[in-house]
């Protein structure tokens, strides 16, 4: 349903693009982008730890290997950021064309942040927009005891790599991006 954004000048979340919140609104999209290994860990931690996360029933009953392969989690960790960026919403078989859209609406963004270089990114983004820069950076939403890359044996972050292919190329174009515009 459309709702009255006039009042605000900035939404947050994981919205799909272009979300149908926006429908009568002119929106303004930037995005952060994270290796797609390092998502996957994070988003495994995350759902062992909170139990109103969709994949905490599986997270909690499988270990990270695991669930890692396992079908079921594959919504959750197959190429998501190309699935916001490319497609509508919903799960769908991704396909070369999802990518495409996805890397056209990135190079489309006044602002793409690294979620691995957190402060340049707010640094950057605070620049390309005119704002004061920030003077005291605070990161939220962060895991504790978030599971690392050694936890994942050689197969599975295979694995990973193989289910993120359009993922992986979005991050690479997205790091180039961000390191083009930080220069």
């Amino acid at each position: 349903p459309d709702k009255d954004f006039a009042p605000y000048r900035l939404l947050t979340g994981h919205f799909y693009y272009p979300d149908k919140l926006f429908t009568t609104h002119t929106a303004t999209y930037i995005t952060m982008l994270r290796d797609p290994v390092e998502r996957a860990l994070s988003l495994y931690g995350f759902a062992r730890q909170q139990p109103a996360s969709n994949a905490h029933r599986l997270a909690t009953s499988l270990s990270i290997n695991e669930f890692m392969r396992h079908p079921d989690a594959q919504r959750f960790i197959a190429n998501m950021m190309t699935r916001r960026l490319g497609t509508p919403g919903g799960w769908m078989t991704l396909e070369q064309v999802h990518l495409d859209r996805a890397l056209a609406r990135l190079d489309a963004m006044p602002f793409v942040g690294i979620v691995e270089f957190f402060e340049a990114s707010i640094h950057l983004m605070n620049y390309v927009f005119g704002w004061e820069p920030a003077t005291h950076l605070q990161k939220a939403n962060v895991t504790r005891d978030r599971p690392t890359l050694d936890m994942l044996t050689p197969d599975t972050l295979h694995y990973l790599r193989e289910a993120n292919q359009f993922d992986l190329a979005l991050y690479a174009h997205g790091m180039q991006h961000f390191q083009e515009r930080l220069n």
